[in-house]
């Protein structure tokens, strides 16, 4: 009797001490970088999935996000994710096709995330990241096209040659529509608009808007563009492969989930900024169908003319079918 009373008391012992080693278990703690200044709507993609992960993880794994492009410069954050400086980035696709040669075109897609991944598309840019130590996440921004914006009226595609735009590397088609690009830092943008240095720009409406550029330009030119897979999250493959297959499932259930929230999340916000440009005395000039279908049409021929280069040989072809192309 004696023997199992002690018995009992060292079972209870060993279920205590075991219960309270796993209450003392400290979380995984991981770090997110993004490329916008922190505060920019466009970043609720990228803070709905860590909420998300975060929720899910339920105390396993903490996801924090440790700042933008003051922390780490979006440049660099691809190469930071691959690194293993930090765990989480969120930045545009084009921005790192030296480590991810498909990301050059991937931003040219004329499908959504969550047809991507019914394409194969998902999983073929899964593949292609892992290649350089990088696990591709999601393309969830949602943030709505780019568009093109001009100090004045410009009623048709052809009256685009010779004009002066701002340009960055993205915008490879510059050159074949007549466009003569001027390279900026985007915090000059302002003031290269307002001197005339420039009469236009491509970017989204609420970057547009952030920086205040309806001061000095007050025209929405032709149609939007590149809708959806401009800005992803990615992670370091090594710390997602060390994480229990559970906590794995939580960030891909995460991911699929923030891709079919997100835009109810960012429609309202899209609507929003229509409202305030509209508010702040913007001018849109649609095109004719035949002059958007032409221009369309002519981006993407020139996008990939002048990415595909960057990629290994038949890697196009294989990618169109998964784009909708």
């Amino acid at each position: 009797m004696k023997r199992s009373v002690c018995l009992m008391a060292i079972l209870f012992l060993i279920v205590g001490l075991s219960s309270n080693a796993l209450a003392q278990k400290k979380p995984i703690k991981m770090k997110g970088v993004q490329f916008l200044s922190l505060g920019n709507p466009s970043e609720k993609g990228f803070h709905r999935f860590i909420e998300l992960v975060n929720e899910g993880a339920k105390g396993e794994l903490v996801i924090e996000i440790a700042g933008g492009p003051d922390t780490i410069s979006g440049t660099n954050l691809a190469e930071a994710v691959r690194s293993g400086a930090v765990d989480f980035g969120y930045l545009p696709c084009g921005w790192y096709q030296s480590n991810v040669p498909a990301a050059a075109v991937m931003g040219l897609s004329r499908i959504n995330p969550l047809e991507g991944r019914k394409t194969g598309f998902h999983d073929f840019l899964v593949e292609e990241h892992k290649k350089a130590g990088i696990r591709f996440i999601s393309a969830n921004d949602y943030s709505g096209p780019f568009n093109m914006f001009a100090t004045k009226p410009i009623n048709s595609p052809e009256e685009l040659k010779g004009l002066r735009f701002r340009h960055s590397p993205t915008y490879t088609f510059f050159k074949g529509i007549g466009l003569v690009g001027i390279t900026v830092e985007h915090a000059d943008v302002y003031t290269g608009l307002e001197r005339g240095l420039f009469v236009g720009l491509c970017t989204k409406l609420g970057t547009f808007l952030e920086l205040s550029l309806y001061e000095v330009c007050k025209y929405i030119v032709g149609p939007g563009f590149w809708p959806d897979y401009s800005t992803v999250t990615i992670m370091n493959e090594g710390r997602y492969e060390s994480l229990p297959k559970h906590l794995q499932d939580v960030i891909q259930d995460a991911a699929i989930k923030t891709e079919q929230q997100i835009p109810g999340i960012m429609g309202p916000i899209i609507k929003g900024w229509n409202d305030d440009a509209d508010k702040r005395g913007m001018k849109r000039i649609a095109w004719s169908p035949e002059d958007t279908k032409r221009y369309l049409d002519k981006i993407d021929e020139l996008s990939w003319e002048g990415r595909v280069a960057k990629l290994p040989p038949g890697m196009a072809d294989k990618m169109k079918k998964m784009m909708g192309f």
